[in-house]
């Protein structure tokens, strides 16, 4: 494909990327059938896309990305899509904010049979730009006008045909506008929206939210951290920036909102950190065994690594930061964590990748991931590995007592 995609994004091989990866993860013919069937309708709501806007959801400039979550005997496929309408970047949707909007509105529903969106409602509310004055000032900042809005993402469940939807919201228009940092703005989008739905007075809808904000905010890169990264000044950028925020719109009592920050030191020791909340969170000791063995597999690391030598460096591109997201449900008392590699900064090539990732895969005894290599390859149309990085996005590490969870691997053409 292409690797330039500022239209919407090509039915044929995003359809074959989805159909190869639900065919390897089980998913049986009818139910595939269905799951493209959903996805084209997404596609064709677009319109065409536009010629005045570039996705930027990607490394690749794809306005699409594609992921399976292997956990133990269980893969789910999930996919992405930046919403571009045919009028997104004109005075119509100077800002494409429209088209995620509709979709949500009128063609989701018919496919999501659990979907909610008070939550959309409430935080696109907070998030969006929706003054004229604010829309002007917006394009009135050099380069800043066609940064993301919106991702929309669907874990496609195995058993029956049940897209979940996944919103991705990005708070750098409000946090320019305001001059404040993005946290600021995701902290008080968030408990706005607990101030509506709090269960009574004094109790909070979020109890882990207290937790994330204490932790972040002496490390918050501030107002300063965002201008330096959107100006390229990646070397000057320090601390932590939250880059985006996400939630279920389901009307699940598990649904979840989740914070979404970059960090660019990769060591050991400050993965850690971030992984614990600064000790806030007490992992098992097997949980730790594991995060240790995804490290060590992930970076490369030498069979003898101590667990503690730092030996990854930081890189000074934008993209190149490990990206951390806290997960918090209604009602519990501690966030859940994830955290995110960007392995094309870290790895040779992709048959590299696919060896770090077996390696991981063969220190949890997943016997169905032995042959990752030749099914990544049957994804890549059986391309030669070794010579080209990116085809691998990001790999992220989550974990509970039962399983270690290595969800998503983030597979993009």
């Amino acid at each position: 494909m292409a690797r330039n995609h500022s239209q919407a994004v090509i039915l044929e091989e995003p359809a074959q990327l989805l159909t190869t990866l639900m065919t390897q993860s089980g998913y049986p013919l009818p139910l595939r059938l269905k799951y493209l069937e959903f996805y084209q309708a997404l596609l064709l709501a677009q319109n065409g896309g536009s010629k005045t806007w570039t996705s930027r959801m990607t490394h690749t400039g794809s306005p699409f990305e594609a992921s399976r979550n292997v956990q133990d005997t269980r893969t789910t496929v999930r996919f992405g899509i930046e919403p571009i309408g045919p009028k997104a970047g004109t005075t119509v949707d100077m800002l494409n904010q429209n088209c995620p909007s509709s979709l949500v509105a009128k063609v989701i529903p018919w496919f999501c049979s659990t979907l909610d969106t008070k939550w959309w409602d409430s935080f696109t509310s907070e998030i969006f730009i929706t003054e004229a004055n604010d829309v002007e000032k917006i394009q009135e900042i050099t380069g800043k006008r066609t940064m993301q809005t919106c991702y929309l993402a669907f874990d496609l469940t195995p058993e029956i045909f049940n897209p979940i939807l996944k919103a991705y919201l990005f708070p750098y228009r409000q946090a320019l506008l305001t001059k404040t940092s993005p946290s600021t703005i995701v902290f008080s989008t968030i408990r706005k929206l607990e101030l509506r739905e709090s269960p009574e007075p004094g109790r909070a809808l979020f109890p882990a939210l207290r937790k994330i904000e204490d932790f972040v905010a002496p490390r918050d890169g501030g107002f300063e951290s965002i201008q330096n990264m959107l100006a390229g000044k990646i070397v000057e950028v320090q601390g932590f920036t939250i880059i985006f925020m996400a939630f279920d719109c389901t009307n699940s009592p598990k649904a979840r909102v989740k914070i979404y920050g970059r960090t660019y030191d990769p060591s050991f020791a400050h993965v850690k950190e971030f992984y614990t909340i600064g000790g806030r969170i007490t992992p098992s000791e097997n949980e730790m065994s594991a995060l240790t063995r995804f490290y060590q597999a992930v970076f490369g690391l030498p069979e003898d690594w101590d667990g503690s030598t730092e030996d990854v460096a930081r890189k000074d591109a934008r993209t190149a930061g490990l990206i951390f997201s806290f997960e918090m449900v209604r009602g519990e008392e501690l966030p859940s964590i994830k955290f995110y590699v960007p392995l094309w900064h870290y790895a040779n090539n992709d048959g590299d990748v696919c060896q770090r990732l077996k390696r991981f895969f063969d220190s949890e005894n997943w016997e169905h991931m032995k042959d990752y290599s030749n099914g990544f390859a049957e994804l890549c149309g059986n391309s030669e590995l070794e010579t080209e990085v990116g085809r691998h996005t990001y790999v992220s590490f989550a974990y509970n007592e039962e399983k270690a969870g290595i969800a998503p691997i983030e597979v993009l053409f």
